[in-house]
């Protein structure tokens, strides 16, 4: 046991994806493509907002394997799927804040249209990107 090469490695979790996807069939240039395909669905096509916003969907969405789809999310944005989807919903929903000047919005219209099936899930959601609910963020003079 104390030969074993189990404890000579030094792995780290800043070194997941490197040591998770070694064995990749994909390229860079490959990598990049799906990564401008994600984007696009996102930013443009607002895929979040699907409130059945799953891997396996915007894979299909994208003619790409989830897999390799996740890999990009992982290597190239720093984050797993549901943290990405989660940071676009709570991007979109600070721009919804910001152009509901007069508050004809309820938190829950908020949620719904960012694709929160549940008002508490996207105060949690809001609150670990922002450091602030909804509510607190509107009030706020960035709001």
């Amino acid at each position: 046991m104390n030969r074993s090469d189990f404890f000579k490695s030094h792995s780290s979790i800043f070194s997941f994806p490197i040591i998770k996807y070694q064995k990749s069939s994909l390229s860079e240039e490959e990598k990049d493509i799906i990564l401008a395909k994600i984007r696009k669905e996102m930013e443009v096509n607002r895929y979040f907002t699907n409130n059945l916003a799953s891997l396996s969907g915007l894979a299909k969405q994208l003619n790409e394997s989830p897999h390799h789809v996740s890999q990009v999310i992982n290597e190239k944005m720093s984050r797993n799927f549901f943290d990405m989807l989660a940071s676009f919903r709570v991007e979109y929903a600070k721009k919804l804040i910001c152009d509901d000047k007069e508050m004809k919005l309820t938190i829950e219209e908020l949620a719904e249209q960012t694709g929160y099936n549940s008002k508490s899930s996207f105060n949690i959601a809001f609150r670990k990107f922002t450091s602030k609910t909804p509510s607190e963020y509107r009030k706020s003079p960035a709001g």
